[in-house]
């Protein structure tokens, strides 16, 4: 029979990697809103425009945050979500496979996870509702691109890394429980 601390630990790396995937996938994607009129896509870091053929524009003022309100807040949330979202993935990694029997740096890694993932999960949010309230001049003549619900979708498996994170955290506190008191229940 399978533990629910190894459903909840597989759980929360098949979320991470999820999380980590889709926004990276929003990051480097660039159709974030679609014309409704013509073919054209605005993303973060390039426009395009589709013809005869297909012309693109590379911003060449990327985060230099010249344009009020611009995609820069944007891009600056996700790549802080990333990088906290792959620093607390590594050290969960790393504590799972090479620190099994020590339950109290276990527990200090799980609670650095939390606040690293809590983190990801502002900064994600963060650059989620700037998006959709400070640029929803956009959505008067474009519609949201894949990029833009990949975004969504990362943020929202973030919150449920977080949550992942604390189930975890419960479990593995009532593991030391038992193992403190030599496998008897309260």
């Amino acid at each position: 029979m399978v533990s629910s601390t190894f459903i909840v630990l597989c759980s929360y790396f098949i979320v991470s990697f999820l999380s980590l995937g889709a926004i990276l996938s929003a990051g480097l994607g660039n159709i974030w809103w679609v014309s409704k009129t013509s073919f054209e896509t605005y993303g973060l870091w390039k426009d395009c425009f589709y013809n005869i053929t297909q012309k693109c524009i590379v911003r060449s003022d990327i985060l230099k945050f010249r344009v009020n309100p611009g995609t820069d807040p944007i891009i600056v949330c996700l790549v802080m979500s990333f990088i906290f979202m792959l620093i607390s993935t590594t050290i969960s990694l790393i504590i799972t496979f090479c620190c099994e029997k020590k339950y109290n740096l276990q527990k200090s890694a799980m609670q650095l996870n939390a606040i690293l993932l809590l983190i990801s999960v502002i900064c994600s949010v963060d650059g989620m509702i700037y998006s959709e309230y400070q640029l929803r001049h956009l959505l008067i003549v474009n519609d949201r691109g894949w990029s833009f619900f990949a975004a969504w979708a990362g943020t929202i498996l973030q919150v449920s890394a977080f949550l992942l994170m604390l189930f975890k955290i419960c479990f593995h506190l009532r593991m030391s429980v038992r193992v403190s008191n030599r496998g008897t229940f309260f």
